[in-house]
């Protein structure tokens, strides 16, 4: 029977009793190599008592100590007997993770907002894994998100290791997986790998949208200046950023562009508004401004867009004005 694999080889020592006269064995150890496979003899005839402390467990993994038994007497003695064969050796420790070392602070969160995990990993055994590399990956094992060296000591678990994990693209259901490897080798390396599970939910609640002239509300067919201070502004609470590209202003037709000078934004994060500042320079007559706009999550303020049609008089349209019923004797003032 094959003893092994091993951190460390010590000795061995087997108890043999040959009686007969006419009895011979030979013993031999033998080694399977871990690189070619194949059993390799090591020693030929030993003692009943040997060290091993020689022999490489990171080449030799496993090692059977062979007897070849030869006897003429033809059971006129009594029979060779081997009683007892002990090898002597450290056995290897195991590391191993378990589900319940395995936490998200929230296992269920809108897009957006990060999730943070803490892990442990625990070991079997009386040696210490002083290098356990613990690699993450999400959402498949071609995508390592983190990889942190710990030490485990032997028989309890490592220090707690915590990560964030970004949701700005990720959606629905999503998997964390941990895998444990060590230069040392283990006994198993199945309960090397664990996986755990997170929710990413879209925002589906609308931004608020205003358009303002002036700091006034309009409606269509208002009378406004030939240089007014058109302000857009959209609200949105979710934690995706937003940005120039999630905004359509189309004035008398004709898109506008951010790099035009009269076309200015400010916007301090998520959870502040996005206010676009439009200084035009508009010539009389009819004016048509429309806005479309949406938020990081493709949600639309409206299931339409926004627009208005406004009225521009740069001319005086009162030609001739009079007091009327003049109570004063000699002078009046309009």
């Amino acid at each position: 029977k094959q003893v092994g694999p091993v951190a460390w080889w010590n000795n061995l020592k087997y108890d043999f009793t040959n009686p007969s006269p006419t009895g011979e064995y030979s013993t031999y150890l033998l080694g399977q190599n871990a690189v070619t496979k194949n059993w390799d003899t090591l020693q030929v005839n030993l003692p009943d008592s040997v060290s091993l402390s020689e022999i490489n467990p990171n080449i030799y993994t496993n090692l059977i100590l062979h007897f070849d038994l030869t006897d003429s007497t033809f059971t006129t003695t009594e029979p060779m007997e081997l009683r007892s064969v002990q090898f002597d050796y450290h056995p290897l420790s195991d590391v191993y993770v378990e589900r319940e070392d395995f936490n998200f602070q929230q296992d269920s969160l809108l897009q957006g907002y990060p999730v943070t995990f803490d892990f442990k990993a625990r070991s079997f055994g009386d040696l210490t894994a002083d290098s356990l590399k613990l690699n993450f990956y999400l959402n498949g094992l071609d995508s390592l998100v983190y990889s942190p060296i710990v030490s485990v000591p032997a028989d309890s678990y490592s220090v707690p290791v915590e990560y964030t994990v970004d949701t700005k693209g990720l959606l629905f259901e999503n998997e964390i997986a941990v895998f444990g490897e060590q230069r040392k080798r283990e006994y198993f390396y199945f309960n090397n790998l664990i996986t755990q599970n997170f929710f990413v939910a879209r925002d589906s609640i609308r931004p608020v949208f205003s358009v303002k002239v002036d700091d006034q509300e309009i409606i269509d067919n208002d009378i406004v200046s030939s240089t007014p201070e058109v302000i857009i502004t959209l609200e949105d609470k979710s934690p995706l950023p937003l940005d120039t590209t999630y905004f359509t202003i189309v004035h008398n037709n004709k898109p506008l562009r951010f790099y035009q000078p009269e076309l200015s934004y400010e916007y301090n994060g998520p959870g502040n508004p996005f206010v676009i500042t439009w200084k035009p320079e508009l010539i009389d007559g009819r004016q048509t401004l429309e806005v479309l706009a949406k938020d990081a999550s493709g949600n639309f303020f409206d299931s339409t867009s926004y627009r208005v049609i406004l009225y521009v008089y740069n001319e005086n349209d009162i030609t001739d004005m009079y007091n009327y019923q003049n109570q004063f004797a000699r002078t009046t003032a309009l």
